[in-house]
């Protein structure tokens, strides 16, 4: 029995199945909202119907990634493939499935509080809309670092002909999949409770709005350094040959450290600046909060900042083993 193609269907299915899981719930969570929001607001059908719609296309972008992943693993089955090109692809799913799940379920959240918020201020509807589309976006970039990653895996797993090669490629793919669990979670419940935000208090949006940008930008950095440990992996650690199994193990040590160490703090991150959010629906006077919160968001990056350097550090020598 050829156990690689084992690997490859393997990793193939169980792509498209958790990205499809994520999805499925998170649009389920969406469509429950939008019957509840129309039991309550029924002169607001062709809005409440307009946004659902939208945030389940949102929530669809985790499904459509993990298709168009596993078709390309499909239909780019190589006839003579590497000695180790086939377990290298479990990156791809490390890669994907993880944040795909996460961002699915987690898109969820913050679609029901957005067509609840319309229900209850159907005169903002176009803002409440567009606010729900940037928020909602910026929830689904894991998936996008995650996909990016896949694309580079599967082109490097062509010629991976050595188990410690194989090992690089999967610890590329691990860390941007673990990587983007904790930045998942904190976008999502930053754009639930700012969604619902703006559901108690229309006069808050401004505020919000401009709060949002810098704030989501903030959640999102631990996946960006996450990222960049997977690109460093890429390109600055050379091809490995069978000598070299000490150095994969290092890289899949690098993966995780950098991609563990960003758990906390993208969650963290999401659930202070989203207490904010409601603080400044509720309170007209809270306008220094935004700075502090802030503040405390980058003290919190600074866990993550530690994690980076010990997986700097660990691929700094496995570079010069």
């Amino acid at each position: 029995m050829d156990y690689g193609f084992l690997f490859h269907y393997g990793t193939l299915g169980l792509t498209i199945a958790a990205t499809s899981v994520g999805a499925g719930i998170g649009e389920g969570m969406a469509g429950v909202a939008a019957i509840k929001a129309l039991d309550r607001q029924p002169h607001s059908y062709n809005d409440i119907l307009r946004l659902s719609i939208i945030t389940t296309a949102l929530i669809e972008t985790t499904a459509v990634i993990g298709l168009f992943i596993a078709m390309m693993l499909l239909l780019g089955t190589p006839k003579e493939p590497a000695a180790y090109t086939f377990i290298a692809e479990i990156g791809i799913g490390f890669a994907l499935c993880f944040s795909g799940l996460v961002i699915g379920i987690a898109s969820g959240f913050p679609a029901q509080e957005a067509i609840f918020a319309l229900a209850r201020q159907p005169l903002m509807a176009p803002k409440i809309l567009g606010f729900t589309i940037i928020t909602q976006a910026l929830v689904q970039t894991p998936i996008i670092a995650g996909f990016v990653v896949a694309l580079l895996i599967k082109n490097f797993a062509l010629t991976a002909d050595t188990l410690p090669e194989a090992l690089r490629l999967i610890a590329a793919g691990l860390c941007v999949g673990i990587g983007g669990i904790g930045p998942s979670i904190g976008l999502a419940r930053f754009a639930q409770q700012a969604s619902r935000a703006l559901g108690l208090c229309k006069e808050a949006y401004e505020r919000i709005l401009s709060f949002s940008l810098v704030s989501q930008t903030l959640i999102e950095t631990p996946l960006i350094f996450a990222l960049v440990i997977s690109l460093i992996i890429f390109f600055v650690i050379p091809p490995l040959d069978d000598t070299q199994l000490l150095t994969g193990i290092g890289t899949l040590a690098a993966a995780l450290a950098a991609g563990l160490g960003t758990l906390g703090t993208g969650i963290s991150s999401g659930a202070v600046a989203g207490a904010v959010c409601e603080k400044l629906a509720t309170d007209e006077t809270a306008k220094a909060l935004p700075r502090t919160s802030m503040f405390a968001q980058a003290l919190i990056e600074t866990t993550t900042i530690y994690a980076i350097l010990v997986s700097l550090t660990i691929l700094f020598l496995c570079k010069n083993l």
